[in-house]
C-alpha cells in the first residue's frame, strides 16, 4: 500500500513540476538541475546524512537544503528540492528524474496552438482542427479557442511565431486593398 502511495505522490508531483517549469519556460533547466541535485545526494556526504538522518525534521532538512542549494540551483528547483523533502521523497530521485525526463519529452511534442474564432467553437470542430493540426504539425496539439468577434468570421490559428490568418476581416482587408489597387489602375489609365 505504501509503494502505491509513494508511486502516486511521485506521478502528483512530477506533473507539477513538469507544469510549473513549462510556465516559466524552465524544463531543460529543472531537468539539468534536478540531474545535479541527484548527483550530489549520490556523492557528498553531507547530503546523505542529512537526508537519512531521522532525528532531523523534515523542515530542518529544507532549511538546510535550501542553504546548500542556494547559489547552485535555480528558485524552481529549490522549491522542487523542498517540496521532495517535505513529502520524504529525496530517496526517490532516480525514478522522480527517470519520470521528469518523459514528462519533459512528452510536453515538448505537444504544440499549444491558440485558434480564435468569432464564436465558441463546439467540441467537434477543435477535435477536426485538432487532428488537421497533428496531422500537418507530426506533434501533439493543444488547442485553447479564444473568442474575438472582431474577426467577424472564420478563424485566426496561432501556431508558435506563425500566424494563419483565414477570418473574414482579413478577406475584406485584403478585398479593400485590392480595391483600393483597381482604382489606382484604373485612374492611371483614364489619365
Amino acid at each position: 500500500m505504501g509503494h502505491k502511495v509513494k508511486t502516486a505522490e511521485i506521478k502528483k508531483i512530477v506533473n507539477a513540476l513538469a507544469s510549473l517549469a513549462a510556465s516559466e519556460n524552465q524544463l531543460d533547466l529543472l531537468k539539468r538541475e534536478l540531474e545535479w541535485v541527484k548527483e550530489e545526494v549520490d556523492y557528498n556526504l553531507k547530503f546523505k546524512q542529512l537526508l537519512r538522518d531521522d532525528q532531523i525534521k523534515n523542515s530542518e532538512k529544507v532549511k538546510i537544503l535550501l542553504e546548500i542549494l542556494e547559489e547552485k540551483v535555480s528558485s524552481i528547483t529549490q522549491a522542487a528540492v523542498a517540496s521532495m523533502a517535505i513529502m520524504g521523497l529525496m530517496e526517490q530521485l532516480d525514478i522522480i528524474n527517470k519520470l521528469y525526463g518523459e514528462k519533459v519529452s512528452q510536453l515538448k511534442k505537444q504544440l499549444d496552438i491558440e485558434v480564435i474564432s468569432a464564436i465558441e467553437l463546439d467540441k467537434d470542430t477543435i477535435e477536426d482542427i485538432k487532428k488537421s493540426l497533428d496531422k500537418k504539425t507530426q506533434r501533439e496539439v493543444k488547442i485553447k479557442n479564444i473568442v474575438d468577434n472582431s474577426i467577424i468570421g472564420g478563424l485566426v490559428i496561432n501556431i508558435d511565431d506563425q500566424v494563419m490568418d483565414l477570418s473574414i476581416s482579413r478577406k475584406l482587408i485584403d478585398l479593400k486593398s485590392n480595391l483600393k489597387e483597381i482604382k489606382l489602375e484604373s485612374e492611371k489609365l483614364g489619365n
